[in-house]
């Protein structure tokens, strides 16, 4: 039985384009053919979430840092673990913009999509500075907001 389950959790890991289109399938098989089993899950699901609000928060948050954690080791892979004074504690870490704007730049994205375009980022536009070099950047530069 654990080898059967450990097979089945290695396939799903291997396959997920295979189950999010069988998922889509049954979805739409549902839709067409069934809709009232699609209403009772739906009806379902609520019911749950106003059980267990506390415990899907609980879990979303986690679920949040450990992906943010994975995405922001990513981009210390890719960027550096160290900034360019040699501060290597990542707790006092950031991603900063070489030429400055990156305020406006995460306020317009999720900060999924920001890391995710840190990732992609292929022009070296972006860094890994210590907030004292980042904060002593911005004043050099003159990057400080202006308050509106």
């Amino acid at each position: 039985m654990k080898n059967r389950i450990a097979y089945q959790r290695e396939w799903r890991k291997k396959n997920p384009d295979k189950i999010r289109r069988y998922n889509r399938e049954k979805y739409l098989r549902d839709k067409n053919f069934n809709p009232e089993r699609l209403l009772r899950k739906r009806v379902k699901a609520k019911e749950w979430y106003q059980k267990n609000k506390t415990k899907h928060r609980e879990y979303q948050k986690q679920w949040s840092r450990n992906k943010l954690g994975a995405i922001k080791e990513k981009i210390f892979d890719k960027l550096g673990h160290t900034c360019k004074c040699g501060f290597s504690d990542k707790r006092a870490l950031c991603i900063d913009h070489k030429g400055g704007g990156g305020h406006q730049e995460l306020r317009s994205l999720s900060v999924f999509k920001y890391y995710k375009k840190v990732l992609r980022d292929t022009e070296g536009r972006y860094q890994i500075l210590c907030h004292n070099c980042n904060w002593i950047k911005r004043h050099e530069n003159n990057e400080v907001r202006k308050p509106k």
